[in-house]
């Protein structure tokens, strides 16, 4: 029977659950039209009424390595990102409508199978790892591999040069957090 292998790593970005993201945007939504001092003082109020479950929030982001203060993170998620969440999504909805729908560009599979080797294996070896700093030995070590695939993409997909690369970077960090789930 084989053993099976598990892979540490490091979590670089720590969520809410759902529950706490929910009372979190109700608050906001709530109290979003208020001064920063109205704000401020109706969500400590708020965090007293409330503070069984969102202290066992506390516990459980502690618990998976988050250091810094979560009760100054929720409320900051509250007031600047949950507070104006609505109006971006409208503002961005608009932008989309305003954007041609342009194709999917692949990258060829020979390329993200290197991509998740060089990933897994940098996380066996490297408890520092992180996907900036893989994605950048990443092209060190596969010049070669990745002229191949912008040229490819060049001819094929009419990109330009920092598209191609952007492509690139952007497809190697979401081949690591597919690997990491």
């Amino acid at each position: 029977m084989a053993q099976e292998q598990t892979l540490n790593y490091t979590i670089l970005r720590f969520n809410f659950s759902e529950d706490i993201v929910s009372q979190i945007a109700y608050f906001s939504k709530l109290h979003q039209f208020e001064d920063r001092h109205s704000y401020k003082t109706n969500w400590d109020s708020w965090f007293e009424e409330n503070h069984l479950i969102l202290e066992e929030e506390i516990r459980r982001l502690t618990n998976n390595g988050y250091n810094g203060d979560v009760k100054e993170k929720m409320y900051k998620a509250g007031r600047y990102y949950f507070r104006k969440k609505q109006q971006v999504q409208e503002e961005d909805h608009a932008k989309k409508a305003l954007k041609k729908n342009s194709k999917y560009t692949t990258m060829n599979k020979a390329v993200l199978q290197e991509m998740d080797n060089h990933i897994i294996a940098s996380m066996r070896t490297d408890r520092t790892y992180t996907p900036a700093g893989g994605y950048t030995d990443f092209c060190e070590r596969y010049a070669a591999l990745l002229l191949v695939e912008t040229e490819r993409l060049k001819m094929t997909e009419q990109l330009n040069e920092e598209d191609i690369t952007n492509k690139i970077k952007k497809t190697y960090k979401n081949r690591y957090f597919i690997v990491t789930r």
